[in-house]
């Protein structure tokens, strides 16, 4: 119990930093650089890492095309992910 909640007070206080150096993003318009730099960081240890950038266009247009934007909700339902054998990470 004493570990779950220490655990529990270090992720309130990382959420209380968090809120405090959070900026608002305007992702209705179409420059989505930080989209990209997010998703970018979120692929740098995977197996893709060497096609990070396009990976990471990819991942953005899919949510993008998904979006509720007024709701600030994503259906991530809507988005498939078919592995077909052959061909480069590139062709994706």
């Amino acid at each position: 119990m004493k570990i779950a909640d220490g655990f529990d007070k270090a992720c309130d206080i990382a959420v209380k930093k968090l809120e405090s150096i959070q900026e608002e993003i305007n992702i209705s318009k179409n420059d989505h650089d930080y989209l990209k730099k997010c998703a970018m960081t979120a692929l740098g240890s995977k197996v893709v890492s060497k096609c990070q950038a396009h990976f990471a266009d990819l991942a953005v247009k899919s949510v993008l095309n998904v979006a509720d934007i007024e709701r600030k909700d994503v259906n991530f339902d809507l988005i498939k992910i078919v592995a077909k054998a052959g061909g480069a990470l590139e062709d994706s």
